[in-house]
């Protein structure tokens, strides 16, 4: 699991630690950081649902169902678009989707939310969606 302050924990075996987010420059790519106790593994995409650890032989699957998650989606507009009133975003596909844990963020946090890129610094629309159980 993780959580937008850095930390990160195994969810079977309750091992906590830190991730973020770096630049592989050799390949020019994003990559994961998580470091549990003195190991630190950086994870790249290989497919919509696979990461590999780029020094092992270690793999993470992202799954499509997450127990406490919210499905979030960012639409990006540019600037001077948004005004007052939210866009139609109807039939408009998200400029990114992922699941989220935790949806508060940082009002005087500098530079866009953890783990979106600079262009959803400002000027976006996020859509959250999920279930309350009763």
């Amino acid at each position: 699991i993780l959580k937008i302050d850095g930390m990160c924990s195994l969810k079977v075996s309750g091992a906590v630690g830190t991730w973020s987010v770096g630049t592989d420059k050799k390949k020019n790519k994003d990559i994961l950081k998580v470091t549990l106790g003195s190991n630190m593994h950086a994870l790249e995409r290989i497919s919509m649902t696979t990461l590999r650890s780029t020094t092992t032989p270690a793999r993470a699957v992202l799954k499509n169902e997450f127990e406490d998650c919210l499905y979030t989606s960012y639409f990006c507009y540019p600037p001077g678009v948004l005004g007052d009133v939210l866009p139609n975003i109807a039939g408009r596909k998200p400029d990114k989707v992922r699941a989220e844990q935790q949806i508060y963020q940082v009002s005087s946090q500098k530079g866009p939310w953890v783990g979106l890129e600079p262009k959803f610094e400002t000027n976006f629309v996020v859509v959250w969606e999920g279930f309350l159980e009763t």
